[in-house]
């Protein structure tokens, strides 16, 4: 599904509008989701140590678990923004 989807603007994946990808801990692990908008469809994968474990995908039938999955979404890219932000922002103390 990854490797065979095509994205309209020929974009890297990580800054496409397309697919909408971010990171949540799950116990020890954390869980990358891709949420491919257009055609509402989640898959999620486990990152470890040398593999990535397929956990789930699935097709979002109802607008509700959509509008949940981009509210998720929305809140990794607000909190991103934000660490940028501060990590760019220089020390107002002096020592």
């Amino acid at each position: 599904m990854i490797e065979n989807y095509l994205c309209k603007e020929n974009c890297s994946n990580i800054e496409c509008d397309g697919i909408k990808i971010w990171e949540e801990p799950y116990k020890m692990y954390y869980r990358v989701h891709f949420l491919f908008e257009e055609e509402r469809y989640l898959l999620i994968l486990e990152k470890r140590e040398t593999y990535n474990l397929l956990i789930t995908a699935y097709y979002l039938e109802y607008d509700n678990a959509l509008e949940k999955q981009l509210k998720h979404y929305n809140q990794f890219a607000k909190d991103a923004s934000l660490s940028e932000t501060s990590s760019e922002t220089p020390s107002t103390t002096s020592r």
